[in-house]
Order: C-alpha cells, then sequence, then structure tokens
C-alpha cells in the first residue's frame, strides 16, 4: 500500500545587504522639528518680553542680566540683539527685509509642539504667528524600515542612518 506524505516547507525570505548598509525598500515618515514665526517690525519699547518655554527676553536700553535683550538704534539692530540673546529650546533665525524670523526647536518630534511662545510688546506690529510651536512630528517606522540578512536586524533610524542588532540565535 503506497502512503502519501505531505511535506511542509517553510520559506525563510532573507534580505541581504551589500557591504554594511542594508537594501532599502521605502524611507520612513521623517522627524520634523516645530517652528514658529516671529514677525518685528517695529522697535520694541523697554520692559517688552518674548517668552519662549520658560525663557524671557526682555528688551532693555543697558543689558545687564541673561535674557536682556538690549535696544539698538533701529529695530534691525535690535533683532540682532535677540538672535544672539537666544539660548534656548529654540534657534532664532536671522530676521529678513520683511522683519520676518523663523524660530526652530532644537530637537524634533511632537513635545516641541508643547514649547511656549509669547510676547508682550508694545506694538502690535511684532507678534508671534502661533502660541506655541507647530509642526512637529516624531520619526515613525514602518516594516519597511526593519531589514533583515542572515545575522543582523537593521533598524532605519534616519534618512541615511540605519542601527545594527545582532540577532541571537535560539
Amino acid at each position: 500500500m503506497k502512503r502519501q506524505v505531505m511535506i511542509t516547507l517553510l520559506v525563510l525570505v532573507t534580505i541581504t545587504a551589500w557591504g554594511s548598509i542594508p537594501v532599502v525598500t521605502s524611507p520612513p515618515v521623517s522627524q520634523a522639528t516645530a517652528t514658529n514665526v516671529l514677525t518685528m517690525v517695529v522697535n520694541p519699547t523697554t520692559n517688552d518680553t518674548v517668552t519662549i518655554g520658560t525663557d524671557v527676553y526682555t528688551f532693555v536700553t543697558n543689558a545687564v542680566l541673561d535674557g536682556d535683550v538690549l535696544i539698538g538704534a533701529n529695530v534691525t539692530n535690535t533683532q540682532v540683539s535677540l538672535v544672539v540673546a537666544i539660548d534656548s529650546l529654540i534657534t532664532l533665525g536671522s530676521f529678513d527685509t520683511n522683519n520676518v524670523s523663523i524660530i526652530t526647536a532644537v530637537t524634533g518630534g511632537q513635545m516641541a509642539n508643547l514649547i511656549a511662545a509669547t510676547e508682550s510688546f508694545t506694538s502690535v506690529s511684532n507678534f508671534f504667528t502661533d502660541s506655541n510651536m507647530i509642526g512637529g512630528v516624531d520619526l515613525t517606522y514602518t516594516q519597511e524600515d526593519e531589514l533583515l540578512d542572515a545575522s543582523f536586524l537593521y533598524l532605519k533610524v534616519s534618512d541615511t542612518t540605519w542601527k545594527k542588532i545582532t540577532l541571537e540565535a535560539n
């Protein structure tokens, strides 16, 4: 009597790496840093303030303390003083010809969206576009961001960087 034997094959698919760089199948959702916009058209007056997170910057005629911003002879000079004074969770870009500066969080991700940005300018021509930093996005992983070869798991940690993790045999 003939016996019928069923054989089940388990096929393992291996994504091979060339050199030490794995094959890229698709890019991850990139991490984005939060931003805000500060418009400063009119030279601030004494004791006007800019607050970013918990850091307060006060416009004064004689800068003595940390957080003091020297009011210059014109708005352009004062803008430069503010850019220099900022030492915080953010960086303040130079002001453009429209008196606008892009403020960028130092670290990326959604947490930076919680950084408050307020001001108490005498002139309504000076203002933040938003009351908080906005646009921060966390780096997200998908299965395409994980690559496996015979001995290692690779995780994509940025657009150009992979982290190699050694796999242990059972």
